[in-house]
């Protein structure tokens, strides 16, 4: 279907297996729909809870019209296959664009991506919907590497997201973007400080994710990944020390013991220290 028209698909598409991204919740395919290349997500749905979740995605997708998306440009919603139908973007991410070719922007392109997503921002802010999960592995970038935000499988409209209470902590057991809980969503060192205080999701959040972001971008550095490096050499030097010290304390013991079983030599003028050994 292309939004509105009911469910009907137009049964060209061709599959390629060859190219796949698999996930917990989803894995999408790179296939043929009319003659062009797209990508097609096909969600793992267990429960009717999912189903319900797949209906509200693809409803508020069907809402979204803004060059700086990834554009829904079909989708099945029937039984046995529910997908859904994108442009497609040639790999890689945002992500893999820093850290798997280790490209360093330019001044330049920084600015010139940040001001293509800060006005995607503000779209879905606009129109009150929240993202949740903004990150560089969710960005995509066409040929002129102009960003595109995708993957709305946790977006929700601001009026619908519940709080955050203290039994809605326990776990899903269903992960996605590497931290889930039932109503805290997100992926962890993007995830605004609010959130883990367990208050709800907002458009300063968003932002929040956007700015860490971009300081990934022009850094170069996975967020938290330094603090990690710093606490490593922290941890070798403290061992290090504990090896020292140990060895020292090994040799004094060594010294006390020798001292001590040659008491009975000393003279008779040092023996009343023995007592207080």
């Amino acid at each position: 279907m292309v939004c509105g028209d009911g469910g009907r698909g137009n049964g060209t598409t061709m599959w390629r297996h060859m190219r796949r991204r698999a996930g917990s919740e989803s894995t999408v395919y790179e296939v043929r729909l009319g003659g062009e290349r797209a990508a097609a997500k096909k969600p793992v749905l267990s429960t009717s809870d999912d189903l319900d979740k797949f209906h509200y995605q693809l409803q508020l997708l069907c809402e979204l019209d803004h060059p700086g998306l990834a554009k829904l440009i079909a989708a099945h919603a029937r039984p046995p296959n529910y997908l859904m139908f994108f442009e497609y973007f040639e790999p890689p991410n945002l992500a893999d664009k820093i850290h798997v070719e280790e490209w360093s922007p330019s001044i330049q392109q920084v600015v010139t991506i940040a001001s293509y997503l800060a006005k995607t921002l503000q779209y879905l802010q606009i129109l009150g919907i929240v993202h949740r999960d903004i990150k560089p592995a969710n960005i995509l970038l066409d040929k002129d590497l102009l960003p595109h935000l995708a993957d709305f499988g946790l977006a929700m409209y601001q009026k619908d997201i519940k709080s955050v209470s203290a039994e809605n902590w326990k776990s899903s057991g269903k992960p996605t973007g590497g931290f889930y809980k039932k109503n805290m969503v997100g992926t962890l060192i993007y995830m605004a400080p609010e959130i883990l205080r367990k208050d709800l999701h907002t458009e300063k959040s968003d932002v929040y994710s956007f700015a860490i972001s971009i300081n990934e971008l022009l850094t170069g550095v996975v967020p938290y990944t330094d603090l990690r490096a710093e606490a490593q050499v922290c941890i070798s030097i403290h061992y290090t020390i504990f090896l020292q010290v140990r060895q020292l304390l090994s040799f004094l013991s060594e010294q006390f013991l020798d001292f001590s079983s040659n008491l009975d030599t000393l003279p008779a003028r040092l023996m009343p220290l023995q007592k207080h050994l």
